[in-house]
């Protein structure tokens, strides 16, 4: 009897664990943050802004080490998708050797902005240093309350 007893237990603990994964699938995730990044460019045509090409740059860097950040947030490639816009505002190297890369940083929720500056050795240094900020940010800002207000808006904006 208690060797049937043991059998029964172990294939009902056996029986849960493979059914776990599918248990946890069907439980809806809380929706990410969508961040859009982007700095402003001249309209075709017209001549490039003052550090365009420097601040694109910055774009792309900063992409990238927001990128590495899964589970936090989602990067977007469209500003009327996201929930955070990012703007690169300026780039500068006030001294040799350190670099400085100014955002803006506006969340829809909040209807506020928030600048944010990494600086360091080089000017990916300083994205890595913003993505860091902005990733502690984004953690700070968007916890439980603020995911339940996200995934209700993008309920009630749905086609």
């Amino acid at each position: 009897m208690t060797a049937g007893l043991l059998a029964a237990g172990l294939l009902a603990v056996g029986l849960l664990a493979a059914a776990a994964p599918a248990l946890a699938q069907d439980t809806p995730a809380e929706p990410l943050p969508r961040v859009y990044v982007f700095t402003a460019i001249a309209t075709p045509g017209q001549p490039a802004l003052p550090d365009q090409a420097g601040r694109q740059q910055s774009v792309e860097e900063l992409r990238a080490e927001l990128g590495k950040k899964p589970g936090l947030l989602a990067l977007v490639d469209a500003r009327q998708d996201a929930d955070v816009t990012i703007e690169i505002l300026r780039r500068e190297a006030p001294s040799p050797g350190q670099f400085r890369v100014t955002v803006r940083v506006k969340a829809a929720l909040r209807r506020t902005g928030r600048q944010f500056q990494g600086e360091g050795a080089s000017w990916k240094d300083a994205a890595s240093l913003l993505g860091d900020a902005i990733g502690r940010w984004v953690n700070e800002s968007f916890g439980a309350p603020a995911a339940s207000a996200l995934r209700a808006t993008r309920r009630s904006s749905a086609p």
